[in-house]
Protein backbone atom coordinates (compact mmCIF):
# COMPACT_ATOMS: atom_id res chain seq x y z
CA UNK A 1 0.00 0.00 0.00
CA UNK A 2 2.84 2.35 0.87
CA UNK A 3 4.49 1.58 -2.47
CA UNK A 4 1.27 2.40 -4.33
CA UNK A 5 0.91 5.65 -2.39
CA UNK A 6 4.51 6.56 -3.10
CA UNK A 7 4.10 5.90 -6.81
CA UNK A 8 0.93 8.01 -6.96
CA UNK A 9 2.74 10.87 -5.23
CA UNK A 10 5.58 10.62 -7.75
CA UNK A 11 3.05 10.49 -10.59
CA UNK A 12 1.44 13.72 -9.39
CA UNK A 13 4.84 15.40 -9.13
CA UNK A 14 5.75 14.11 -12.58
CA UNK A 15 2.55 15.59 -14.01
CA UNK A 16 3.39 18.93 -12.40
CA UNK A 17 6.83 18.80 -14.00
CA UNK A 18 5.31 18.09 -17.41
CA UNK A 19 2.93 21.03 -17.00
CA UNK A 20 5.86 23.22 -15.96
CA UNK A 21 7.68 22.09 -19.09
CA UNK A 22 4.71 22.96 -21.30
CA UNK A 23 4.46 26.38 -19.65
CA UNK A 24 8.19 27.02 -20.04
CA UNK A 25 7.99 26.18 -23.75
CA UNK A 26 5.17 28.69 -24.28
CA UNK A 27 6.84 31.35 -22.14
CA UNK A 28 10.14 31.17 -24.02
CA UNK A 29 8.51 30.73 -27.43
CA UNK A 30 6.38 33.87 -27.04
CA UNK A 31 8.65 35.99 -24.85
CA UNK A 32 12.15 34.75 -25.67
CA UNK A 33 14.55 36.41 -28.11
CA UNK A 34 12.66 37.01 -31.36
CA UNK A 35 15.79 36.76 -33.49
CA UNK A 36 17.26 34.43 -34.43
CA UNK A 37 14.08 32.37 -34.60
CA UNK A 38 15.99 29.07 -34.38
CA UNK A 39 17.56 30.08 -31.06
CA UNK A 40 14.17 30.82 -29.54
CA UNK A 41 12.82 27.43 -30.66
CA UNK A 42 15.92 25.68 -29.33
CA UNK A 43 15.70 27.37 -25.93
CA UNK A 44 11.98 26.62 -25.61
CA UNK A 45 12.42 22.98 -26.61
CA UNK A 46 15.43 22.50 -24.33
CA UNK A 47 13.54 23.83 -21.32
CA UNK A 48 10.51 21.63 -22.01
CA UNK A 49 12.70 18.56 -22.52
CA UNK A 50 14.56 19.22 -19.28
CA UNK A 51 11.32 19.18 -17.31
CA UNK A 52 10.10 16.11 -19.21
CA UNK A 53 13.36 14.27 -18.47
CA UNK A 54 13.00 15.16 -14.80
CA UNK A 55 9.45 13.75 -14.81
CA UNK A 56 10.59 10.47 -16.40
CA UNK A 57 13.51 10.17 -13.99
CA UNK A 58 11.17 10.72 -11.07
CA UNK A 59 8.96 7.81 -12.17
CA UNK A 60 11.65 5.35 -13.22
CA UNK A 61 14.62 6.04 -11.00
CA UNK A 62 15.41 6.95 -7.42
CA UNK A 63 15.50 10.72 -7.07
CA UNK A 64 18.80 12.33 -6.15
CA UNK A 65 19.52 15.62 -4.48
CA UNK A 66 21.42 16.76 -7.56
CA UNK A 67 18.39 15.91 -9.68
CA UNK A 68 16.07 18.13 -7.64
CA UNK A 69 18.68 20.87 -7.35
CA UNK A 70 18.90 21.06 -11.15
CA UNK A 71 15.11 21.22 -11.52
CA UNK A 72 14.82 23.86 -8.79
CA UNK A 73 17.60 25.89 -10.38
CA UNK A 74 15.93 25.84 -13.79
CA UNK A 75 12.58 26.75 -12.23
CA UNK A 76 14.09 29.64 -10.28
CA UNK A 77 15.85 30.91 -13.40
CA UNK A 78 12.61 30.87 -15.39
CA UNK A 79 10.57 32.53 -12.64
CA UNK A 80 13.22 35.21 -12.16
CA UNK A 81 13.26 35.96 -15.89
CA UNK A 82 9.44 35.89 -16.08
CA UNK A 83 9.14 38.46 -13.30
CA UNK A 84 11.12 40.96 -15.38
CA UNK A 85 8.45 41.01 -18.11
CA UNK A 86 6.13 43.94 -17.44
CA UNK A 87 3.30 45.44 -19.52
CA UNK A 88 4.26 48.31 -21.80
CA UNK A 89 2.75 51.75 -21.22
CA UNK A 90 3.31 53.26 -24.64
CA UNK A 91 2.87 51.48 -27.96
CA UNK A 92 1.28 52.22 -31.30
CA UNK A 93 -2.14 51.10 -30.10
CA UNK A 94 -4.96 50.26 -32.52
CA UNK A 95 -7.30 53.28 -32.84
CA UNK A 96 -10.27 51.63 -31.08
CA UNK A 97 -8.23 50.88 -27.94
CA UNK A 98 -5.94 53.91 -28.06
CA UNK A 99 -7.53 55.71 -25.10
CA UNK A 100 -8.30 54.71 -21.54
CA UNK A 101 -11.46 56.02 -19.87
CA UNK A 102 -10.99 58.60 -17.14
CA UNK A 103 -13.88 58.37 -14.66
CA UNK A 104 -14.47 60.82 -11.83
CA UNK A 105 -17.20 60.68 -9.20
CA UNK A 106 -17.78 63.90 -7.26
CA UNK A 107 -20.77 63.55 -5.00
CA UNK A 108 -23.66 62.58 -7.28
CA UNK A 109 -21.89 63.71 -10.45
CA UNK A 110 -20.09 61.27 -12.75
CA UNK A 111 -17.78 62.44 -15.53
CA UNK A 112 -16.47 59.91 -18.04
CA UNK A 113 -13.79 61.06 -20.45
CA UNK A 114 -12.76 59.07 -23.53
CA UNK A 115 -16.08 57.38 -24.19
CA UNK A 116 -15.75 55.62 -27.52
CA UNK A 117 -18.53 56.40 -30.00
CA UNK A 118 -17.06 55.27 -33.31
CA UNK A 119 -19.20 55.25 -36.44
CA UNK A 120 -18.31 51.83 -37.83
CA UNK A 121 -18.45 51.33 -41.59
CA UNK A 122 -16.93 47.84 -41.67
CA UNK A 123 -15.57 45.08 -39.46
CA UNK A 124 -12.37 47.04 -38.83
CA UNK A 125 -13.14 50.41 -40.41
CA UNK A 126 -14.64 53.32 -38.51
CA UNK A 127 -14.79 57.07 -38.18
CA UNK A 128 -13.17 57.67 -34.78
CA UNK A 129 -15.01 59.78 -32.24
CA UNK A 130 -14.28 60.11 -28.52
CA UNK A 131 -16.37 62.18 -26.17
CA UNK A 132 -16.93 63.16 -22.56
CA UNK A 133 -20.20 62.16 -20.92
CA UNK A 134 -21.83 63.14 -17.67
CA UNK A 135 -24.22 61.12 -15.55
CA UNK A 136 -25.69 61.14 -12.06
CA UNK A 137 -24.98 58.29 -9.67
CA UNK A 138 -28.51 58.56 -8.28
CA UNK A 139 -29.85 57.74 -11.77
CA UNK A 140 -27.85 54.52 -12.11
CA UNK A 141 -30.51 51.83 -11.88
CA UNK A 142 -29.88 48.88 -14.21
CA UNK A 143 -27.19 46.50 -15.38
CA UNK A 144 -27.29 44.49 -18.60
CA UNK A 145 -25.09 41.73 -19.95
CA UNK A 146 -24.06 41.45 -23.60
CA UNK A 147 -22.54 38.33 -25.12
CA UNK A 148 -21.15 38.12 -28.63
CA UNK A 149 -20.47 34.72 -30.22
CA UNK A 150 -18.58 34.36 -33.51
CA UNK A 151 -18.32 30.58 -33.95
CA UNK A 152 -17.97 28.11 -31.11
CA UNK A 153 -20.95 28.71 -28.78
CA UNK A 154 -18.69 28.10 -25.79
CA UNK A 155 -16.58 31.15 -26.65
CA UNK A 156 -17.99 34.65 -26.43
CA UNK A 157 -16.95 38.20 -25.81
CA UNK A 158 -18.77 39.47 -22.72
CA UNK A 159 -19.37 43.06 -21.71
CA UNK A 160 -21.71 45.01 -19.47
CA UNK A 161 -23.86 48.09 -19.83
CA UNK A 162 -24.91 50.42 -17.02
CA UNK A 163 -28.28 52.12 -17.38
CA UNK A 164 -28.83 55.66 -16.11
CA UNK A 165 -32.47 56.72 -15.90
CA UNK A 166 -33.07 59.47 -18.45
CA UNK A 167 -29.35 59.64 -19.29
CA UNK A 168 -28.76 56.57 -21.42
CA UNK A 169 -26.48 53.55 -21.31
CA UNK A 170 -22.74 53.31 -20.75
CA UNK A 171 -21.10 50.08 -21.92
CA UNK A 172 -17.94 48.77 -20.25
CA UNK A 173 -15.89 46.22 -22.14
CA UNK A 174 -12.68 44.53 -20.97
CA UNK A 175 -10.60 43.78 -24.06
CA UNK A 176 -7.15 43.10 -25.44
CA UNK A 177 -5.24 46.30 -26.08
CA UNK A 178 -4.01 45.46 -29.55
CA UNK A 179 -1.04 47.05 -31.24
CA UNK A 180 -1.90 48.70 -34.56
CA UNK A 181 -2.01 46.07 -37.31
CA UNK A 182 -1.67 43.19 -34.86
CA UNK A 183 -3.81 40.04 -35.09
CA UNK A 184 -4.96 38.66 -31.75
CA UNK A 185 -3.45 35.29 -30.81
CA UNK A 186 -5.28 33.70 -27.83
CA UNK A 187 -2.39 31.35 -27.05
CA UNK A 188 0.20 34.13 -27.08
CA UNK A 189 -2.12 36.20 -24.91
CA UNK A 190 -1.73 33.63 -22.13
CA UNK A 191 1.99 34.46 -22.02
CA UNK A 192 2.08 38.20 -21.28
CA UNK A 193 1.92 39.34 -24.90
CA UNK A 194 -1.06 41.68 -24.56
CA UNK A 195 -2.18 44.50 -22.33
CA UNK A 196 -5.66 44.66 -20.86
CA UNK A 197 -7.81 47.67 -21.71
CA UNK A 198 -11.14 48.86 -20.36
CA UNK A 199 -13.30 50.42 -23.07
CA UNK A 200 -16.12 52.78 -22.09
CA UNK A 201 -18.41 53.02 -25.10
CA UNK A 202 -21.78 53.81 -26.56
CA UNK A 203 -23.78 50.65 -27.25
CA UNK A 204 -24.21 51.80 -30.87
CA UNK A 205 -20.45 51.40 -31.11
CA UNK A 206 -19.49 48.30 -29.15
CA UNK A 207 -22.62 46.21 -29.83
CA UNK A 208 -23.41 47.40 -33.35
CA UNK A 209 -19.95 46.70 -34.78
CA UNK A 210 -20.20 43.07 -33.69
CA UNK A 211 -23.80 42.52 -34.77
CA UNK A 212 -23.86 44.56 -37.97
CA UNK A 213 -20.34 44.29 -39.38
CA UNK A 214 -18.48 41.34 -37.87
CA UNK A 215 -21.19 38.74 -38.35
CA UNK A 216 -21.36 37.84 -34.66
CA UNK A 217 -24.44 36.73 -32.74
CA UNK A 218 -25.05 39.38 -30.08
CA UNK A 219 -27.36 38.74 -27.13
CA UNK A 220 -28.61 41.09 -24.43
CA UNK A 221 -29.75 40.05 -20.94
CA UNK A 222 -31.21 42.21 -18.20
CA UNK A 223 -29.57 41.31 -14.89
CA UNK A 224 -31.57 41.13 -11.68
CA UNK A 225 -29.59 43.63 -9.64
CA UNK A 226 -31.00 46.37 -7.43
CA UNK A 227 -29.67 49.95 -7.84
CA UNK A 228 -27.44 49.93 -4.72
CA UNK A 229 -25.66 46.82 -5.96
CA UNK A 230 -25.42 48.20 -9.50
CA UNK A 231 -23.79 51.34 -8.10
CA UNK A 232 -21.34 49.29 -6.04
CA UNK A 233 -20.42 47.32 -9.15
CA UNK A 234 -19.99 50.51 -11.17
CA UNK A 235 -17.58 51.80 -8.53
CA UNK A 236 -15.52 48.63 -9.01
CA UNK A 237 -15.19 49.55 -12.67
CA UNK A 238 -14.18 53.07 -11.71
CA UNK A 239 -11.44 51.53 -9.59
CA UNK A 240 -10.27 49.35 -12.48
CA UNK A 241 -10.14 52.37 -14.79
CA UNK A 242 -7.99 54.24 -12.27
CA UNK A 243 -5.63 51.29 -11.79
CA UNK A 244 -5.09 50.97 -15.53
CA UNK A 245 -4.18 54.65 -15.76
CA UNK A 246 -1.73 54.30 -12.88
CA UNK A 247 -0.12 51.10 -14.15
CA UNK A 248 -0.88 48.87 -17.16
CA UNK A 249 -2.00 45.27 -16.65
CA UNK A 250 -1.59 42.13 -18.71
CA UNK A 251 -4.55 40.48 -20.41
CA UNK A 252 -4.55 36.70 -20.01
CA UNK A 253 -6.70 34.41 -22.14
CA UNK A 254 -7.35 32.09 -19.20
CA UNK A 255 -7.22 34.13 -16.01
CA UNK A 256 -7.69 37.84 -16.78
CA UNK A 257 -10.10 38.15 -19.68
CA UNK A 258 -13.42 39.82 -20.46
CA UNK A 259 -15.37 37.31 -18.34
CA UNK A 260 -13.09 36.55 -15.40
CA UNK A 261 -12.38 40.25 -14.81
CA UNK A 262 -16.12 40.99 -14.61
CA UNK A 263 -16.64 38.10 -12.19
CA UNK A 264 -13.71 39.13 -10.00
CA UNK A 265 -15.10 42.67 -9.75
CA UNK A 266 -18.58 41.32 -9.03
CA UNK A 267 -17.27 39.08 -6.24
CA UNK A 268 -15.89 42.18 -4.52
CA UNK A 269 -19.51 43.31 -4.30
CA UNK A 270 -21.50 40.11 -3.69
CA UNK A 271 -18.85 37.74 -2.32
CA UNK A 272 -19.84 34.08 -2.15
CA UNK A 273 -23.24 34.85 -3.67
CA UNK A 274 -21.33 34.43 -6.93
CA UNK A 275 -19.75 30.98 -6.45
CA UNK A 276 -16.87 29.71 -8.53
CA UNK A 277 -18.03 27.63 -11.48
CA UNK A 278 -16.44 26.14 -14.62
CA UNK A 279 -18.77 28.26 -16.76
CA UNK A 280 -16.90 31.37 -15.64
CA UNK A 281 -13.96 30.12 -17.72
CA UNK A 282 -16.18 29.05 -20.63
CA UNK A 283 -17.46 32.51 -21.50
CA UNK A 284 -20.19 31.38 -23.87
CA UNK A 285 -21.87 29.55 -20.98
CA UNK A 286 -21.90 32.55 -18.64
CA UNK A 287 -25.64 33.23 -19.28
CA UNK A 288 -26.42 29.61 -18.26
CA UNK A 289 -24.52 30.15 -15.01
CA UNK A 290 -26.26 33.46 -14.25
CA UNK A 291 -29.63 31.90 -15.13
CA UNK A 292 -29.04 29.12 -12.59
CA UNK A 293 -28.18 31.74 -9.96
CA UNK A 294 -31.35 33.72 -10.73
CA UNK A 295 -29.36 36.74 -11.92
CA UNK A 296 -31.12 36.33 -15.27
CA UNK A 297 -34.90 35.94 -15.11
CA UNK A 298 -36.08 32.33 -14.90
CA UNK A 299 -39.64 33.14 -15.96
CA UNK A 300 -38.99 31.14 -19.16
CA UNK A 301 -36.91 28.02 -19.84
CA UNK A 302 -33.22 28.68 -20.45
CA UNK A 303 -33.34 27.81 -24.15
CA UNK A 304 -36.25 30.19 -24.71
CA UNK A 305 -34.57 32.90 -22.66
CA UNK A 306 -31.38 32.66 -24.72
CA UNK A 307 -33.28 32.65 -27.99
CA UNK A 308 -35.21 35.76 -26.98
CA UNK A 309 -32.02 37.54 -25.92
CA UNK A 310 -30.52 37.62 -29.43
CA UNK A 311 -30.55 41.20 -30.74
CA UNK A 312 -28.50 40.78 -33.91
CA UNK A 313 -31.40 41.44 -36.27
CA UNK A 314 -32.75 44.24 -34.08
CA UNK A 315 -29.34 45.91 -34.25
CA UNK A 316 -29.39 45.71 -38.03
CA UNK A 317 -32.94 47.05 -38.15
CA UNK A 318 -31.84 49.99 -36.00
CA UNK A 319 -29.97 51.32 -39.02
CA UNK A 320 -28.29 54.64 -38.30
CA UNK A 321 -29.74 55.06 -34.81
CA UNK A 322 -27.16 56.01 -32.20
CA UNK A 323 -27.07 56.80 -28.51
CA UNK A 324 -30.29 56.41 -26.53
CA UNK A 325 -32.50 55.71 -29.60
CA UNK A 326 -30.31 52.72 -30.51
CA UNK A 327 -30.27 51.43 -26.92
CA UNK A 328 -34.06 51.76 -26.67
CA UNK A 329 -34.57 50.02 -30.02
CA UNK A 330 -32.57 46.89 -29.15
CA UNK A 331 -34.44 46.65 -25.83
CA UNK A 332 -37.92 46.55 -27.35
CA UNK A 333 -38.35 42.96 -26.16
CA UNK A 334 -37.76 43.98 -22.56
Amino acid sequence: MLKVGGFLARAVLALMLLLAGAWSFGAIFYQGPQQPHALRIALAASSALAFAAAAVALLLYRSRVAHWAAVAGLGALLIGWWSTIVPAEHKDWAPDVARLPVIRIEGDNITVENVRDFDWTGADAAKPHWETRRYHLSNLESLDLFTSVWGNPNIAHVFLSFGFKGEGQLAMSVEVRRVNGEIYDPIASAFRKDNLVLVAADEADVAKVRANFRGETVSLYRLAAKPPRVRAFFEQYVGLARRLIEAPMFYNTLTTNCTTTDVILARHVVGDALPLDWRILVSGRLPDYLYDLGSISRAKPLAETKQGAVITELSKEAGDLRGEPYSDFIRRRF
